[in-house]
């Protein structure tokens, strides 16, 4: 009885350990796939699954949308409130974000320490997505106080059949650059849109 003991206590124990080593590693892999600060997928999320996501959209044959994000007066924040409002700035807007998406659509903050992000979505028309963007632009804004009001300015591209996705990043992040150039005369969100691509939309 004794010995049966022993070994029903090692196989407990040895199944304990197993157990909390996969938790560790399912841990270690969500770590490395999101943003610690929001939670947020990251840059390698993105990398490892986008290819997934769009060959399952694809079939719907329904416009891929890229948006690339960045939060106006950030810096504003961090100068006059110091970086721990600027971190809960970014962690608000953050959620803002999430709140005025879909389920399915994708947001990622590609850099840590940023105030950039970036939104991936699918949609049948073009009505939707502009409804979409809309509803993000109107929801992601925040009063820090009196003088200081933070909004957000993006740019919208659609990604071509078979372009590659940084592609229409790099183009959104172009578009991007003009609303920015906008907001900082108006201090309001802004967006800059380009749907001239390859990729037909239906209105």
């Amino acid at each position: 009885i004794g010995f049966a003991l022993i070994l029903t206590t090692l196989y407990i124990v040895l199944a304990w350990k197993h157990y909390r080593l996969s938790i560790e590693n399912i841990e270690l892999k969500h770590n490395m796939m999101h943003d610690f600060m929001t939670g947020l997928a990251n840059r390698r999320w993105l990398e490892t699954n986008f290819d997934r996501r769009r060959l399952r959209w694809g079939r719907n044959g329904n416009p891929i949308l890229v948006m690339v994000i960045d939060v106006n007066n950030f810096k504003s924040v961090n100068d006059n409130h110091g970086h721990d409002e600027g971190d809960a700035i970014i962690r608000f807007i953050s959620s803002k974000i999430l709140e005025a998406l879909r389920p399915e659509d994708i947001v990622v903050r590609p850099n840590e320490g940023g105030d950039e992000f970036w939104v991936v979505l699918s949609a049948p028309n073009a009505q939707i997505l502009h409804t979409i963007i809309r509803r993000v632009l109107d929801d992601a804004w925040c009063r820090v106080d009196s003088e200081l009001r933070v909004t957000i300015s993006a740019g919208c591209t659609l990604l071509g059949e078979h372009e590659a996705l940084q592609l229409a990043i790099k183009r959104a992040d172009g578009l991007l650059f003009h609303a920015k150039e906008e907001s900082h005369e108006t201090d309001k969100a802004s967006v800059r849109y380009d749907f001239e691509t390859p990729l037909r939309v239906v209105d």
